[in-house]
């Protein structure tokens, strides 16, 4: 990183939720139960497939980073959402929107790890984003959202801050970096 961390990944988690496409004319999709989990052990979960096919020209696709209070007040649910993802904190009640672990040899943890579990739906530290990309109104079969966490650990000093495992002002903090890491280049 721009720190000069080296980074190795362990596990990387995201909840991917309510995925909209604005088009030219005006009109809008909403994708029904909108939840994805994108795992880096399964590297078919970053292939979120759209069912909405048209010929109409795409000017902006918006989606949130994590679960939406409603849902995480719902308990344990099923499919991407099922709590044998690893993603659900059963002393807390609610989802953990990202989570990221590795080891840097900056971080003065027990084996230099470091554990990013961001998550929680209660205000004032609620810790879902939404992100919007406007488009130059593009017709495409497939769109690609890049993901890179360079401007995550860009941000964060490992070692100072290497852990945030629960909900509240610190996971807000850090839920306020989770958008520099997606981006979309026509």
């Amino acid at each position: 990183t721009s720190n000069r961390d080296t980074l190795a990944f362990e596990t990387f988690k995201c909840y991917i939720s309510s995925i909209q496409i604005y088009y030219t004319d005006n009109t809008i999709f909403k994708q029904k139960d909108s939840y994805h989990l994108l795992d880096l052990e399964n590297p078919s979960s970053f292939l979120i497939p759209i069912s909405n096919v048209n010929d109409k020209l795409i000017s902006k696709v918006t989606f949130n980073i994590g679960i939406d209070s409603l849902t995480n007040s719902s308990g344990a649910l099923n499919g991407d959402l099922d709590p044998i993802n690893g993603m659900f904190w059963s002393w807390q009640s609610g989802y953990i929107n990202f989570k990221i672990e590795g080891k840097s040899p900056s971080c003065t943890t027990r084996k230099n790890k470091f554990q990013f579990h961001i998550g929680g739906y209660q205000k004032p530290n609620a810790t879902i984003r939404t992100l919007a990309f406007n488009l130059a109104s593009i017709k495409e079969e497939t769109l690609t959202i890049h993901l890179d966490a360079y401007p995550f650990f860009k941000s964060i000093h490992l070692d100072s801050q290497n852990q945030v495992m629960i909900p509240g002002k610190e996971a807000n903090s850090v839920a306020n970096l989770l958008p520099k890491m997606f981006s979309i280049h026509e």
